[in-house]
C-alpha cells in the first residue's frame, strides 16, 4: 500500500522482474568467465605457467601461435604507432569525456555527439593503426580495417542520419554496466597494461582496437530502449577476436574482452524492451 502511494501516482511502471532475471543471468556467466578465465587460458593457449593475473608470462611459440608475427613484432607496432600519433591519444580520451559528459548531461543532440565521437574512433583505428601500421605485420589488418569501417558507418548511419541511438543515464544495472566498461577502458586498462610490464609507447593505448571496443560497449550500455542492434555487431566481434590477444601474445587485460563480450551479447537481446524515450530537454 505504501509502495502504491509512493509511486503509484507518478506512473511507474512495475518492476520488469525479466529484465531483471535477464541480467542476473548475464552477471553470472560473466562472473563464472571470469573465476575460470586461467583454465581457459591453458587449454587454449597451451602454454605452461599461463597466469592471467600474474607475471611475468611464458609466451607460446610462434607456430603454436599460428599468427605471422612474433610477440615482439607485434608490441612494436604498437610503439611505432604511439610515437608517430602523439599527442593524438590525449586528443582521443578528450573525445571520451566528452561523449561521457554528453551522456550524463543529455541534450537533445546528445545522441548526435556521441553517435559521431563513436563513429570516428572506429574510423581511427581503422585507419591510422591497421591500415597505417598493423598492416605491416598481418594482412588480416585491411579485414581487420575494413570490419571497422563498417561499424563506423553503423553507429553514423543509426546515431547520426537516423538519430535512433539516444544516450543518457538512467540508472539501474544496464547503467552501472557502463560505468565499469568505461572506467576500465580509460583508467584500467592503461593501469593493468603498466602492471604487466608493458611500458610506454610499446603499449595498446586509447584509440586502439580493445580499449576502444570495451569503451563503445560501456557507452552503448547507456542507450535508452528500444534501439537498434546492428551498433553491437561490430564491437561483440572484435571482443571474440582481440580476446586471442590475451592468450596467443601476452596481453592479460584483453580478457576484459571475454566479459565485454558477454555484455555485449546481453544489451543485444533487450535492445527492444522498454518504452519509447521520453523527449529530452534542447
Amino acid at each position: 500500500m505504501q509502495y502504491e502511494e509512493r509511486f503509484g501516482k507518478m506512473g511507474r511502471k512495475p518492476i520488469n522482474c525479466a529484465a531483471i532475471s535477464s541480467w542476473r543471468e548475464s552477471w553470472s556467466v560473466a562472473a563464472a568467465t571470469i573465476l575460470s578465465i586461467d583454465k581457459i587460458a591453458a587449454v587454449l593457449g597451451r602454454a605452461e605457467n599461463l597466469a592471467v593475473f600474474g607475471f611475468p608470462y611464458k609466451f607460446v611459440s610462434r607456430q603454436q601461435m599460428q599468427v605471422p608475427f612474433t610477440v615482439e613484432q607485434f608490441f612494436d607496432v604498437f610503439r611505432d604507432y604511439n610515437d608517430a600519433v602523439w599527442p593524438a591519444q590525449l586528443f582521443l580520451l578528450g573525445l571520451a569525456l566528452a561523449a561521457l559528459i554528453v551522456t550524463f548531461v543529455p541534450r537533445s543532440w546528445s545522441g548526435v555527439i556521441v553517435s559521431l565521437i563513436l563513429a570516428f574512433l572506429w574510423v581511427w583505428l581503422a585507419v591510422a593503426y591497421h591500415f597505417l601500421f598493423f598492416s605491416r605485420i598481418n594482412p588480416l589488418a585491411y579485414v581487420f580495417g575494413a570490419v571497422s569501417l563498417a561499424g563506423a558507418l553503423v553507429l553514423g548511419w543509426q546515431g547520426v542520419i537516423r538519430r535512433r541511438l539516444r544516450f543518457r543515464w538512467a540508472g539501474g544495472a544496464r547503467a552501472m554496466t557502463g560505468v565499469l566498461l568505461v572506467v576500465f577502458a580509460l583508467v584500467v586498462y592503461p593501469l593493468w597494461s603498466w602492471f604487466a610490464r608493458h611500458r610506454y609507447p610499446a603499449m595498446p593505448t586509447f584509440g586502439l582496437p580493445c580499449p576502444t571496443t570495451i569503451f563503445t560497449l560501456g557507452m552503448l550500455a547507456f542507450l535508452a530502449t528500444p534501439h537498434p542492434r546492428s551498433p553491437f555487431v561490430v564491437p561483440i566481434l572484435w571482443c571474440a577476436v582481440g580476446a586471442q590477444a590475451a592468450i596467443l601474445l601476452g596481453v592479460p587485460q584483453d580478457f576484459a574482452l571475454v566479459v565485454a563480450g558477454i555484455v555485449g551479447l546481453a544489451l543485444l537481446t533487450t535492445a527492444n524492451r522498454g518504452r519509447t524515450p521520453q523527449p529530452i530537454a534542447p
